[in-house]
């Protein structure tokens, strides 16, 4: 772990699809994997199919519009910096207040999962000098992911992506505040 957290474009540069299917189709017919043979791109890119494959994302699809639709960490956009003490931003602590209540009606696995999801994500962007994965790249790398309309064919998928790569980005940034009240 400690080498991959400098990996220039951790989680951004794919590995080959082939690699990628080679190791999905073992793991698919029960076969152990040793991903300490795997290189570090062919490791998150098995995180990310994994998030992209769930049948319901980590956040489920009830939780899409509270998170979009009322604004939170909406303010702000994709290259600011919201610390969510910031006396400039008089709804920073409603934000904080209800993102908080939104991951309390996440189911346990789920939360635990998107926690332990978020801690990463987060530990990969405090090594951003290097990896250049700063909260902004990571976020537009999850968001797809994490966040989905039940029904997105309904929607305009640039502006939806652009609204979800903000939400995570600054969850991410506030990974502290936002995730601290929880344990898992």
């Amino acid at each position: 772990q400690n080498t991959a957290l400098e990996t220039e474009g951790l989680f951004r540069i794919s590995a080959t699809k082939v690699r990628l299917q080679a190791i999905q189709s073992a793991l698919d017919n029960g076969e152990l994997v040793g991903f300490g043979t795997c290189d570090t791109h062919e490791v998150a890119g098995m995180l990310k199919q994994w998030l992209f494959m769930l049948p319901e994302p980590l956040i489920p699809f009830r939780s899409f519009l509270p998170l979009t639709k009322n604004g939170l960490f909406l303010k702000h956009t994709v290259t600011e910096h919201m610390p969510f003490d910031s006396q400039t931003h008089t709804n920073s602590g409603r934000n904080t207040r209800s993102a908080q209540e939104l991951l309390k009606d996440i189911p346990p696995l789920n939360l635990r999962c998107l926690h332990k999801l978020m801690d990463l994500l987060h530990t990969v962007a405090q090594h951003s000098d290097k990896n250049k994965m700063d909260e902004d790249n990571l976020a537009m790398v999850f968001a797809p992911s994490l966040l989905k309309e039940k029904n997105a064919a309904d929607s305009n998928p640039l502006r939806t992506n652009a609204v979800l790569t903000r939400v995570l980005a600054n969850m991410l940034r506030n990974y502290d505040t936002v995730f601290g009240p929880f344990t898992v």
